[in-house]
């Protein structure tokens, strides 16, 4: 196991497609950070009668990051399964179990790695953009507090992104086949898991106005044929909604961290049934 993985870190030093990919993660947040605040202070917004002042807008710096963050997930879809894809067409796995490595430690060396690589992703985007911000704002507008939540979050949805690119590049054995298969299902499940959290997001009514013959606006309320009521069909969703690993992107991107803890719960139930079902089918796969 620590052969395998001393190997796999060697091979992941020498990932071109790694490191640019990072070095471009990282200068784009920060070129983006520097210039938002150049602009900012070119335009200052006007200040309310409530006394708040200017600082108001530097919340979206931190919308910014994470956003990048999620970015980075993204990326790492196509990065994991190019490269544990290459192992399938160099023949790397068939010589690892040709001298008697086990299917087990291969598969779990893998999954670490895929795991690192992910949060090697995201830690391209957290350090120049705490260091961007450093330099402009002075810190994260929402708190360090919550700003490490939303990190840690993100990384740990990331690490369960990671066991199922894992599971997926391990079963297709065509590495291209891998990298497109790996970032439709990423997208898909971005995509239901925003779908998801914006149904359950909708308010049972919405207020309507009415002008009335004396020329009044006289608010009314109307029932939302969107929204689903309490009890099993939305219990269901709810908890889809948070297995979603691509639902709670779609939240950490938005810096919001309601569940937290629900949510880091699921992202092990996830890694650790993904892990489970890929090695149980990697043990019966015929490698050719």
């Amino acid at each position: 196991m620590t052969e395998l993985l001393a190997a796999g870190l060697y091979r992941l030093r020498r990932s071109k497609f790694l490191w640019l990919t990072c070095l471009a993660l990282g200068a784009v947040l920060a070129i983006l950070i520097l210039w938002e605040w150049h602009d900012l202070h070119r335009t200052p917004p006007p200040v309310a009668d409530n006394n708040l002042t200017a600082s108001l807008p530097l919340s979206d710096f931190d919308q910014v990051v994470f956003s990048f963050a999620a970015g980075a997930v993204l990326l790492s879809s196509a990065v994991c399964a190019w490269e544990l894809g290459a192992e399938y067409q160099d023949g790397a796995l068939r010589n690892k179990l040709a001298v008697g490595r086990k299917r087990r430690d291969v598969y779990l060396a893998s999954l670490t790695l895929t795991v690192l690589t992910v949060f090697i992703l995201c830690l391209a985007v957290y350090l120049p953009g705490i260091a961007a911000l450093l330099c402009t704002t002075g810190s994260f507008y929402m708190g360090w507090g919550r700003a490490l939540a939303l990190m840690a979050g993100l990384l740990l949805a990331g690490a369960a992104f990671a066991s199922l690119f894992t599971l997926l590049s391990f079963l297709i054995p065509h590495r291209a086949a891998a990298a497109i298969v790996t970032i439709g299902l990423t997208l898909a499940l971005l995509l239901g898991g925003a779908v998801l959290t914006d149904r359950l997001a909708e308010k049972p009514e919405y207020v309507s106005y009415e002008m009335t013959v004396n020329g009044e606006i006289v608010p009314s309320s109307i029932a939302n044929p969107r929204y689903i009521p309490e009890g099993p069909v939305r219990d269901v969703l709810t908890f889809l909604a948070d297995f979603d690993p691509g639902g709670q992107v779609v939240l950490f991107a938005q810096t919001k961290t309601e569940r937290m803890g629900r949510l880091m719960a699921c992202d092990v139930l996830f890694l650790v049934l993904t892990s489970t079902a890929g090695l149980l089918l990697f043990r019966r796969k015929e490698l050719r």
